[in-house]
């Protein structure tokens, strides 16, 4: 079983801080996931972005929605979602 927590900040100059927790189990069973000494692996990680690396990075990602979005309507197969 896994618990994981995400954020990212932003400050005033367009740098970015990306932070990640997460708390894996061992076990399977619930009962053990309960108890106060099940929460024993935790990996954090952080990413720092510079302003450039950051901006590049949303640019990029607005032309992958834009070409998927646009493959997406001129493909017979249908999400759930659009049914």
């Amino acid at each position: 079983m896994v618990h994981q927590w995400l954020a990212n900040w932003e400050n005033q100059n367009g740098e970015v801080v990306t932070y990640g927790f997460r708390y894996q189990y061992e076990s399977r069973n619930t009962n053990d996931v309960m108890k106060a000494n099940a929460l024993r692996n935790l990996t954090v990680v952080a990413v720092f972005m510079p302003a450039p690396l950051a901006k590049q990075i949303r640019e990029q990602v607005k032309e992958f929605s834009k070409k998927s979005n646009r493959a997406k309507k001129n493909s017979s197969f249908k999400l759930l979602d659009d049914l």
